[in-house]
C-alpha cells in the first residue's frame, strides 16, 4: 500500500470513529435523562467546565512561574541611616544628605582609601550652593 492509500485509510477510520463518538454521546443523553437520579449522575459525563478551569489555573501557575524566572524587577528603597560596623571597619555616612545615582561597588568587595563608593545627585548641593552664594551677595 501506498501512503496516500495510508492517509486516506486512517482518515476515514477517524471520522467514523469521531461520527459514532457524536452519535453515543446524543444518544447517552436520552437515556440517562430517563434513569433514576443517583445512576444518572453516574452515567452522565463530568461538566467540561471544571476541566476549563482546571487548564486555565495550571497555565496560570505556570505563567506565574515562568515570570517570576524571566522578569526584572525594579526596588526602590530610601532611608537614613548610619551603617555600624564591627571590627577594624569603618562607618560610611554621606557629609550631606541627597539621592544616590550610582553605586560604583558591589557587596563584599574590597575597597582602597578614597576610591568612589556611590555617585550623589549633585542637584541638591548645586540649590544649596546658589542659594548661599545668593544670600552672601544680598548681605
Amino acid at each position: 500500500m501506498s501512503l496516500a492509500a495510508h492517509v486516506r485509510v486512517f482518515t476515514q477510520a477517524w471520522s467514523e470513529e469521531n461520527r459514532r463518538r457524536r452519535a453515543g454521546a446524543a444518544r447517552q443523553r436520552v437515556e440517562t435523562a430517563f434513569l433514576p437520579a443517583a445512576l444518572e449522575i453516574v452515567e452522565s459525563p463530568p461538566s467540561p467546565i471544571g476541566r476549563a478551569i482546571s487548564w486555565t489555573i495550571v497555565a496560570a501557575a505556570f505563567g506565574a512561574l515562568a515570570w517570576s524566572c524571566w522578569a526584572k524587577v525594579d526596588m526602590v528603597a530610601v532611608a537614613e541611616g548610619r551603617l555600624v560596623p564591627t571590627g577594624r571597619l569603618r562607618s560610611v555616612e554621606p557629609s550631606d544628605p541627597g539621592v544616590v545615582r550610582a553605586i560604583a561597588v558591589r557587596e563584599g568587595e574590597r575597597v582602597r582609601p578614597g576610591q568612589l563608593l556611590i555617585a550623589l545627585d549633585p542637584t541638591v548641593a548645586d540649590a544649596d550652593a546658589e542659594s548661599a552664594v545668593t544670600e552672601l551677595s544680598t548681605a
